[in-house]
């Protein structure tokens, strides 16, 4: 097996063991409904992305720059409930942020670009 190949697989691993770990909340998250949806939401664009790679529907480097985007809903998720609370604003911003991957995603699986 390549050394990409390896690199590629242990990525995978780090990336589900780190959503599963976030889709968990924080300690002491009572998980309100529309907090349970954009983490629920979020466990299921990455299981997209992984699925995606898997399946060859996705290049290594369109995986990776929907990769980033996650990174950068977490990052903002976290931010927003340092506080302790996620505000209608803040909620609103995630659910935007996670609209505008979801069409990233389904526009990159469904692009047909070569992937061979």
């Amino acid at each position: 097996m390549s050394t990409a190949l390896k690199t590629l697989g242990a990525g995978v691993v780090l990336a589900i063991a780190c959503v599963n770990a976030f889709a968990q909340g924080p300690a002491g998250h009572h998980g309100a409904p529309s907090s349970q949806r954009i983490d629920q939401r979020q466990v299921q664009q990455q299981q997209q992305i992984r699925q995606g790679l898997a399946s060859h529907r996705l290049t290594f480097q369109e995986a990776r720059r929907l990769d980033r985007e996650q990174d950068a809903i977490r990052q903002a998720e976290r931010l927003a409930r340092s506080d302790g609370r996620l505000s209608r604003n803040e909620r609103e911003r995630l659910e935007q942020m996670q609209d505008r991957a979801a069409v990233n995603i389904a526009r990159e699986l469904h692009d047909r670009q070569y992937r061979g």
